[in-house]
């Protein structure tokens, strides 16, 4: 005899999938995300977040790259419990997501690093979920001559200040706004240890990648910058497409 949990779990299996979008569907049906590949590189505090929303959405297709493992300091912030301190984050985010949201994750326990070739799917949206601005530049280098990246999104995360950017890989116009943000990491500002991360704006940042991903699905305007002070919920600048 099942369970009325297992008998709802049986339900939900068969219900029709536009069913559990149904409350979007005039915002972003699924459709718009059937043949979009994500690949995020970094599954840390902003990069799990994304993740994490991005399947919410209706995303079905995410691959993760790093290398990194839990510590203890990232449960604060990250998605992660303290169970799996020590544990590859990409194999962590994995066992997190499927039971959420259905989503089987690809998942890399590898660094990005140059000489080591990206392979994408003919429509993808590059992530660059990263802490240094060295990595930054390489991803950049190779969503340029990838003709299969259509969007790429760069969040940066500094305490409470969220800067992003979206920008199309491809377009001239966007190379040239993109690469004039783009500077070494000696003069990146530099925080604190105990200043830089806390999870509201690691997941503001979420939310701003998933808000961005689906107006440039939907063939409306995004920018390609904006700059958000969690802690007065202002947006200090923005930069239309």
């Amino acid at each position: 005899m099942t369970t009325a949990a297992e008998q709802k779990d049986q339900k939900e299996q068969k219900a029709p999938v536009n069913q559990r979008y149904w409350r979007q569907l005039d915002i972003l049906p699924p459709e718009r995300l059937a043949d979009v590949h994500f690949t995020v590189v970094g599954a840390g505090a902003i990069g799990s977040w994304a993740v994490l929303t991005l399947a919410k959405m209706g995303a079905q297709h995410i691959s993760v790259w790093d290398d990194d493992r839990v510590d203890e300091h990232n449960v604060s912030n990250q998605l992660y419990g303290p169970d799996e301190i020590g544990n590859a984050k990409v194999h962590a985010l994995a066992d997190w997501l499927y039971p959420l949201t259905g989503v089987n994750l690809a998942n890399h326990d590898l660094r990005v690093e140059k000489g080591r070739a990206l392979v994408f799917s003919p429509r993808t949206v590059l992530v660059a979920a990263v802490d240094n601005m060295e990595t930054r530049k390489l991803l950049w280098e190779i969503a340029k001559t990838s003709p299969s990246v259509q969007l790429f999104v760069d969040p940066r995360m500094g305490g409470e200040v969220l800067r992003l950017y979206a920008v199309r890989p491809t377009d001239p116009q966007h190379q040239e706004f993109y690469e004039a943000n783009l500077y070494g990491s000696k003069d990146a500002e530099q925080l604190p240890c105990t200043a830089q991360s806390i999870i509201y704006t690691a997941q503001f940042a979420g939310a701003f990648i998933a808000s961005v991903v689906a107006s440039f699905l939907r063939g409306g305007d995004y920018a390609k910058e904006t700059v958000f002070d969690c802690r007065s919920f202002r947006i200090i600048s923005s930069t239309e497409v």
